[in-house]
């Protein structure tokens, strides 16, 4: 035998078909460059360019990545057409794939607290983000999607109540103050109020005076904690151009409760109903002699 033993073979390397893979970036600031992870290789891609990866057909896994600073973040999510590739995900089929990462900008928001004493243990929900704390230090803050209205609802506290604050559409970081106000000394139990109000234009200005302390706010609610089992005196503050039920009692008996009161604009010559409504919760009485009061006057 003459021939030679590798005479038939080749001693190139066994090469593969590859196919398009188009990666594109969108939802970031225009010439942001950004960075994505396919099976542990790192490519940069700009916004509104197109990165082409040519890949044999197989499974992979891609990553964006945040991006991220002190005041505003983006996070990419990986979508290939309308598909969201939840872990990253994907087959390679060929012959072109397209494949964008999709980036939601999220904000700093930081939230403080005003009037309570250093050391004191206070905390919040921010229910549309289904986020919620607890601290004792004044201010924590936290990365929320933008562009959303968001409730921040405070934890009650001993002896002081705050009322909700409305905060948004959220466009750009800022700073939400929580704002305690100490209780009267007979009011420092464990039944909360809620004074619900409607009529007035969005933005004004109410308050409420239990004892000495006078309570306000803009919101059309407030959440007055700290009470105890026993009758209270209180008074709406006149709010100009309106009328209301200027004054009333609460009785609370192991509950909780609300008192929802009625602004009617003044007019000349017209005859003014203004109504307080007394209401239950958990079947606890709160009120003085009925469950609805009227005032009637005239113009």
């Amino acid at each position: 035998f003459n021939g030679s033993m590798n005479d038939g073979y080749s001693y190139n390397p066994l090469t593969l078909p590859s196919y398009a893979t188009n990666i594109t970036a969108a939802g970031l600031p225009a010439s942001t460059e950004t960075y994505f992870d396919i099976n542990n290789a790192i490519y940069n891609i700009s916004y509104g360019q197109q990165y082409t990866v040519y890949l044999p057909n197989g499974t992979y896994f891609l990553s964006g990545f945040s991006l991220v600073s002190p005041q505003v973040e983006f996070v990419p999510s990986t979508y290939m057409g309308k598909l969201l590739l939840t872990d990253g995900s994907f087959q390679a089929l060929g012959p072109v794939m397209n494949i964008t990462l999709r980036y939601e900008e999220y904000v700093n928001l930081t939230v403080t607290e005003r009037g309570l004493p250093a050391g004191t243990q206070w905390g919040f929900s921010v229910p549309a983000a289904g986020e919620g704390f607890e601290l004792a230090s004044d201010n924590i803050s936290m990365f929320l999607p933008a562009g959303q209205e968001y409730e921040i609802i405070p934890q009650s506290v001993s002896g002081y109540y705050s009322s909700p604050l409305d905060i948004g559409p959220l466009y750009s970081p800022g700073t939400a103050t929580l704002t305690y106000s100490r209780l009267p000394t007979s009011i420092s139990g464990n039944f909360t109020v809620i004074f619900s109000e409607s009529g007035l234009a969005g933005g004004t200005v109410w308050k409420i005076q239990i004892g000495q302390q006078t309570f306000s706010t803009t919101n059309s609610t407030m959440a007055i904690y700290g009470f105890e089992n026993g009758n209270y005196s209180y008074s709406i503050v006149p709010v100009a151009g309106y009328r209301a039920v200027q004054s009333g009692y609460l009785y609370i008996d192991n509950g909780n409760g609300t008192v929802a009161v009625t602004f009617v604009k003044t007019s000349a010559g017209a005859d003014q109903a203004v109504y307080i409504a007394l209401s239950l919760i958990g079947g606890v009485a709160i009120g003085s002699v009925a469950v609805y009061g009227l005032m009637r006057r005239r113009t």
